[in-house]
């Protein structure tokens, strides 16, 4: 099944094929009562296998929100060399719907940018910002983990 468009300012027709088709007519369930491989009635065909490929990867803090955005400090994850933190401002709605109770000030996220690769070798682009929902390290959590740690190396390691 190929759906037409047509190209602005032009007569020209292009041609797409949608991503996913349901087949429900009549006619295919009769078919598919033959177990001859064709797709039974309702199921949605899957589309062709793909990779995912990251292209740039940061850590990022909020440091305020504005509106409908906010200002954040970010990390480099992808490089080896170590860069100094660069502040962005990103938009609010690029934050997904279930993480949207977890931008606040302070909150870290990940925001990755990377590539799709199809089978067929098409590629497109994918842009993704989630945040952490585990708590991070407080200063006296930390304190406390030294403290055990030290007790632990005295006590496998008499002096």
């Amino acid at each position: 099944m190929v759906a037409g468009l047509y190209n602005m300012g032009q007569n020209r027709q292009l041609k797409r094929e949608p991503k996913e088709e349901i087949i429900t007519s009549k006619a295919q369930t009769e078919f598919d009562k033959a177990d001859d491989g064709h797709i039974s009635q309702g199921e949605v065909r899957k589309p062709p296998e793909r990779t995912q490929e990251v292209l740039q990867e940061w850590e990022g803090v909020v440091e305020r929100i504005e509106g409908d955005i906010f200002v954040a400090r970010l990390r480099d994850m992808t490089a080896d060399e170590v860069y100094p933190g660069e502040i962005a401002e990103l938009p609010v709605a690029d934050v997904s719907d279930n993480d949207r109770e977890l931008l606040r000030v302070g909150a870290v996220f990940c925001m990755t940018v990377g590539c799709y690769v199809w089978a067929d070798g098409r590629r497109e682009r994918f842009g993704r910002v989630v945040f952490r929902r585990l708590p991070g390290w407080t200063a006296s959590a930390l304190g406390r983990a030294r403290e055990r740690a030290r007790r632990i190396t005295r006590f496998l390691i008499p002096e």
